[in-house]
């Protein structure tokens, strides 16, 4: 049998919110359909009427701004940072060398959660890749989408 331990609804309220939004919770108690169906449900409500603040991990994927990235990626960068992110999903830059980019993520205070990574990227030059992952400090590579016949 499991260890038991109590905790105050503050204490739940604040592990959840310090997870990560992509984070695998898996609970097994033997009152796993009540909590399924009704407790949990109600977690993240208690959690916003409680007044978490979710903005220190608030993120967007800079294809969402693509339109300013085509003419300058480092303006792209000034206007996520102005819209309030602290995370990013980055790709490698087309119009200005890498450690330039890197070093204006940097400067802007940027996390980067992940990069996007063609297939075809995947498939060819992968250290490329690899490098520019490690190089931007991103925990994960992406790949949005796998060529297939229609």
């Amino acid at each position: 049998m499991g260890s038991v331990f109590t905790a105050t609804n503050d204490q739940v309220n604040t592990y959840l919110a310090k997870l990560p939004a992509r984070a695998n919770v898996r609970l097994v108690t033997p009152m796993k359909n009540l909590l399924l169906r009704f407790i949990l449900p109600l977690i993240p409500a208690a959690g916003f009427a409680a007044g978490v603040d979710f903005h220190e991990h608030l993120g967007i994927q800079m294809w969402s701004l693509r339109d300013i990235a085509k003419t300058d990626e480092i303006k792209a960068l000034d206007q996520a940072k102005a819209y309030g992110f602290v995370e990013i999903e980055a790709g490698k830059p087309a119009k200005v060398p890498l450690d330039q980019y890197v070093a204006a993520v940097k400067q802007r205070g940027f996390d980067v959660v992940g990069i996007h990574a063609g297939y075809e990227a995947l498939g060819g030059d992968l250290a490329d890749v690899i490098a520019t992952a490690k190089a931007l400090g991103a925990h994960y590579i992406v790949c949005p989408w796998i060529p297939h016949p229609k």
